[in-house]
């Protein structure tokens, strides 16, 4: 007998706001039918500063990351800060690899990685050295506008670490 591989259903956006309320009921949310958008801030560290953070989660596409305040600085010399997109948004996993998929809680995965980013990103602002491991994108990656496309209907579906 065969065994099936099943896919679990999207978590739906109104879940992702309840859970997104009982985990982090400091964040504010602005819900509208397919999307959701929550600010709040998140302290890496007790001697971290106090971030501001903007999360966007529509149907169909991947969370999208920004750090609203303070703004996140270049290192002298250096032209772009790892692990980011264009604008300065946050990447937090490698969606070829499917490291994030609909069926997961953005509280449980996406506000960690992003505190845990933030974390690697104040040592790399120190030190020259980013530590948080992971595949970052480049221009020379043949996939580079499938997996940067801001509306990316192609939300994986196999669980692993981050990157």
């Amino acid at each position: 007998m065969a065994i099936k591989h099943f896919r679990r259903p999207a978590i739906k956006i109104a879940q992702q706001v309840l859970s997104m309320e009982n985990r982090y009921p400091d964040f504010q949310c602005d819900w509208k039918r397919n999307m959701a958008i929550w600010t709040g801030y998140l302290r890496p560290t007790d001697i971290s500063d106090n971030y501001l953070v903007k999360f966007q989660y529509a149907k169909s596409e991947f969370p999208k990351v920004w750090v609203l305040s303070p703004q996140l600085r270049k290192r002298e010399g250096e032209k772009r800060i790892p692990h980011t997109y264009k604008h300065d948004r946050l990447c937090l996993f490698y969606p070829r690899a499917r490291e994030w998929s609909s069926d997961m809680l953005i509280a449980d995965t996406i506000i960690p990685w992003t505190s845990l980013w933030l974390f690697y990103y104040e040592i790399w602002y120190t030190t020259g050295e980013w530590l948080g491991d992971g595949i970052h994108p480049t221009k020379e990656d043949n996939d580079f506008r499938d997996i940067l496309n801001e509306g990316n209907s192609n939300v994986g579906d196999k669980r692993s670490r981050k990157g």
